[in-house]
């Protein structure tokens, strides 16, 4: 477990869910942390987010690789 995020395995399986069952790569989602007991709750997705902290350049490039190679 992460020390830093120990909800690091969650959030990338969630992720990884949501990705199978909306069917895009390209996606954002909000997430809270309640204090008390920990439980995470999904507030928002957006299938078009804004990429302000992303080298959105480098990560659309590389999707499309991917997705690619795997045809």
């Amino acid at each position: 477990i992460n020390r830093l995020n120990p909800f690091e395995d969650v959030i990338n399986k969630f992720t990884k869910a949501l990705q199978f069952e909306i069917g895009i790569n390209l996606f954002g989602w909000d997430l809270i942390i309640e204090e008390e007991s920990n439980n995470l709750f999904i507030i928002d997705i957006n299938y078009f987010p804004g990429y302000d902290d992303v080298d959105f350049e480098n990560y659309l490039e590389s999707t499309i690789i991917n997705k690619l190679s795997n045809l």
